[in-house]
């Protein structure tokens, strides 16, 4: 897997009135993965890239949170095809995002 590191700070995030401490590392984490997910996956529909939130879930318990953040900062967005019993399992980069988009770092595993 691809490490990237995003220009993104460690904020606060309020969500549903509770406010929640946002890690940049954990941000960097969760989109290195949707950027693994869209280079090995061919299979895109529109652009978003099928992720099922186990596999979020896997990476970090509190991913929701973090999804939550990268929606309302308009980094990425919800396929709007793929809500099935209210839980989203595709995601895409919004096009705003790709435009201001600065990697500062790229980190290579054996």
């Amino acid at each position: 897997m691809t490490n990237l590191k995003f220009n993104i700070p460690t904020t606060s995030f309020t969500h549903k009135g509770k406010t929640y401490r946002i890690k940049s590392s954990k941000i960097d984490l969760i989109l290195s993965f949707i950027v693994n997910r869209i280079l090995i996956d061919t299979t895109t529909k529109n652009g978003y890239v099928d992720i099922p939130s186990i596999a979020l879930k896997k990476l970090y318990d509190n991913y929701w949170i973090y999804i939550a953040f990268l929606i309302d900062q308009n980094i990425i967005e919800r396929s709007p095809y793929s809500i099935t019993k209210h839980k989203c399992m595709g995601y895409r980069f919004c096009y705003t995002f790709m435009q201001r988009l600065t990697i500062s770092s790229v980190e290579f595993n054996n």
